[in-house]
């Protein structure tokens, strides 16, 4: 990387409030600043999440060459109508999680999931209620359903940004 590229990200940084969104791109490449951590990113854009509906009598459904896939591990598939699709794409504003109503904006925050990466994360719906972020963050009928039948909802990203950004959930989790 040209040393006045780093020069021009140092500058925003000095300049840049909490707030600002502070970034350099060269090549193939982009650096970003959110909270706190750097991010590195080809100049290839990871692919959001696409809408899809789960079959019937499957496990598993294919999100594509970023998002990767969500698999039900157990012996059974999902109930009612389950469909998957990004953020954009969602009318639900949120997941109820016992007394509370959580805003996905406040989700995703809370998350530590940078903006420009939030379309990546495959949502669930189960008759057209929002029941899960990725495979950590669950409505509470959902997770019952899912601890109830024995099962668990996994999600395996093959783009290495959302690999990092699952590790980072499931390690908050512990």
């Amino acid at each position: 990387m040209p040393v006045y590229r780093l020069e021009s990200f140092f500058e925003q940084l000095r300049q840049a409030g909490n707030d600002h969104k502070t970034a350099v791109a060269w090549g193939e490449c982009s650096l970003h600043l959110f909270k706190q951590q750097l991010w590195l990113q080809t100049a290839r854009e990871v692919l959001p999440c696409p809408s899809r509906e789960w079959p019937p009598g499957h496990n598993k459904l294919d999100l594509g060459r970023d998002v990767g896939q969500l698999v039900l591990e157990g012996e059974a598939s999902p109930p009612g109508n389950f469909s998957v699709g990004a953020r954009a794409n969602m009318k639900e504003t949120g997941i109820s999680q016992g007394t509370h109503h959580k805003s996905l904006k406040n989700l995703f925050q809370t998350a530590g999931i940078p903006p420009w990466l939030r379309d990546c994360i495959p949502l669930c719906k189960l008759d057209d209620e929002l029941v899960a972020m990725g495979d950590w963050c669950f409505d509470e009928r959902f997770a019952s359903w899912l601890a109830e039948n024995n099962l668990r909802l996994s999600w395996q990203p093959r783009n290495p940004l959302l690999q990092f950004i699952l590790t980072q959930q499931h390690s908050s989790d512990l």
